[in-house]
């Protein structure tokens, strides 16, 4: 794991440049902070995390919620599968969190979409599906729960690991990259790059990683 968050920190401090002067300063910050030695055991963190949420789930009451949930594959820095749940509350597309779905099964790790992005094109939602999974797999998300929020840096790795994982797997190939970029928008989007800047990080990424998808 320490060897994967490597590459990922080493990618994602290629990507930089494309952003402008202020968010360069920013987020080159944020990577020195998110080098793997200063983040200390994965596992650990998660754990911890695991800890704090068994203990709130105890010291609460939780009431069932009824939600359309599935599984597609992603995993949490230790290994727990992370479950995908429509949420139509949610405002933003996506997010990344632990939660207790029901009694019975306690905290666990969550991602949530609004009904719509179900009427996203098909490569954009598996960019922002893994974008999610990346902030489970690399820990992020435990150090959130924990009192840690998620950076700029930390969003950009994760779209860095998203893509690269996309288009190892062979599930993206040239078409899908292509129309995922085109279809970012322009606007910032809380702690995420605006669309055009997010999009050509996806090449700076790919280069960085020494990934090309297959026409």
């Amino acid at each position: 794991m320490r060897e994967k968050l490597s590459r990922v920190h080493a990618r994602a401090r290629g990507r930089i440049d494309v952003a402008s002067a202020t968010l360069v300063a920013s987020a080159g910050r944020e990577l020195e902070a998110l080098n793997p030695a200063s983040l200390g055991n994965p596992g650990e963190l998660a754990m911890r995390c695991w800890l704090v949420c068994a203990c709130a789930f105890l010291c609460a009451i939780a009431s069932p919620v009824a939600a359309q949930t599935s599984f597609e594959g992603c995993q949490d820095v230790l290994g727990v599968p992370v479950v995908s749940v429509v949420n139509p509350a949610l405002r933003d597309v996506a997010l990344s969190t632990v939660a207790t779905l029901s009694p019975a099964q306690g905290p666990q790790p969550v991602i949530y979409f609004q009904s719509a992005s179900s009427q996203l094109p098909a490569p954009l939602r598996r960019v922002i599906y893994f974008h999610e999974c990346a902030h489970h797999a690399l820990g992020h998300v435990a150090a959130a729960v924990l009192g840690t929020p998620i950076t700029m840096a930390q969003e950009q790795v994760a779209d860095c690991w998203a893509i690269v994982h996309l288009i190892q797997s062979g599930e993206f190939h040239l078409p899908q990259v292509q129309v995922a970029q085109a279809v970012f928008g322009d606007a910032a989007n809380g702690l995420h790059l605006p669309g055009a800047a997010r999009s050509t990080n996806f090449a700076a990424c790919l280069a960085v990683a020494g990934v090309q998808p297959l026409p």
